[in-house]
């Protein structure tokens, strides 16, 4: 029982999110969604975004940043970028 207890401890420690660092020295610590813009951090305290281009190259590229995809993705006021993304039912929820 108590190795299970530990094993737990360990679990939801490593579960709790990741310290993130901005290139102009802001700290956000918290567990990220990945948008094709940037990150949505979600902090003890709320949300945050923060685009990729505010964050490290290393940052970036684990996550997976693509320049051309975030422009898409920014210069659709629409919603088409995220219907084709998340799907119609979704983008409809999000609206």
């Amino acid at each position: 029982m108590k190795l299970f207890l530990a094993v737990a401890v360990l679990f939801v420690g490593s579960a709790l999110g990741e310290t993130f660092i901005t290139t102009g020295g802001v700290k956000y610590e918290g567990t990220a969604e990945n948008e094709p813009d940037g990150l949505k951090i979600i902090t003890d305290d709320g949300i945050v975004k923060v685009p990729f281009t505010k964050l490290p190259p290393e940052v970036a590229a684990k996550y997976g940043y693509n320049p051309a995809a975030a422009a898409a993705f920014a210069a659709d006021p629409s919603g088409r970028f995220r219907r084709f993304r998340f799907g119609a039912s979704e983008a409809r929820s999000q609206a």
